[in-house]
């Protein structure tokens, strides 16, 4: 038996938490190999809804496109500004793609090109239900001078920056990439770029 195949049975399916994000909570029971169930066992899943990310490339300039903003989840135990790409919630009526055209531009200035897709992952699969569909882009440094961007109204500052691609994939080789969605983009432009 596939395990893509075996029973799943979600029962009592309730909200425990509605506010910016939601949080449900279930009784899940799953088929054993042997076809008899295990469960039923809570599992809770966070409700965030899904985002996009894009990493962002200027060829000219041989240089890859972060923001570094404040992440309180980070406060506690790391750093609290994270370097990262950039990323952000897509709204109701919203594709992956405007969301990007939108992100870019409110939190770097520029205006993506070449918009294409890299993958969709789940960064935290045995919690939340989020999906982060990222793509890739090109980008023109130069064409807007500037550090910070970003939405005032919404607390958000974004302080913007070019990094060269030898100090990326060196900040990749040296462990110091601490959001994933980055990693897995700049891991996938090291192995793409032409």
């Amino acid at each position: 038996m596939n395990r893509s195949d075996r029973q799943v049975t979600v029962d009592r399916e309730t909200t425990v938490f509605d506010d910016v994000f939601r949080i449900r909570a279930a009784d899940v029971s799953i088929e054993r190999s042997d076809g008899t169930l295990c469960g039923p066992h809570r599992r809770l899943c966070l409700d965030r809804g899904d985002s996009a990310a894009a990493v962002l490339h200027d060829r000219d300039a041989k240089a890859t496109v972060l923001v570094r903003q404040f992440r309180y989840p980070t406060h506690a135990k790391g750093p609290g500004w994270v370097d990262e790409l950039v990323a952000g919630m897509i709204e109701p009526g919203e594709t992956a793609e405007d969301t990007l055209a939108r992100e870019v531009r409110e939190e770097t200035g520029l205006v993506p090109r070449d918009l294409h897709p890299v993958a969709t992952v789940y960064l935290s699969p045995g919690g939340s239900s989020e999906r982060v569909f990222l793509y890739a882009a090109q980008v023109d440094i130069a064409a807007r001078p500037g550090t910070e961007w970003g939405d005032p109204k919404a607390g958000e500052l974004t302080e913007r920056f070019a990094l060269p691609l030898d100090d990326a994939f060196g900040r990749l080789d040296r462990g110091e990439v601490i959001d994933a969605k980055t990693m897995i983009g700049l891991q996938w432009l090291r192995m793409n770029i032409r």
